[in-house]
């Protein structure tokens, strides 16, 4: 059986081949849009996520009530 494996092995030709550069073609084809649809979707989710814990009970900074101002300083005269 190891003979007629090297035989075929060494049968086979070398170098390159125009069905190989088809099939890749038609595999990027086929995989760069599902890449960059999985890769938009998970950076969408990943952004609202951030923004949902940037502020977990909707306070902004003006009015946090732990996060209270100090008043102006007067101006100087």
């Amino acid at each position: 059986m190891l003979p007629t494996l090297v035989a075929e092995a060494a049968a086979a030709p070398e170098g390159f081949r125009w069905a190989n550069l088809a099939l890749l073609v038609v595999v990027a084809l086929v995989a760069w849009p599902l890449y960059t649809r999985l890769r938009r979707s998970i950076s969408q989710s990943r952004r609202e996520r951030w923004a949902r814990e940037e502020r977990p009970w909707g306070y902004t900074e003006e009015d946090d009530p732990d996060l209270r101002r100090d008043p102006a300083d007067p101006p100087i005269p």
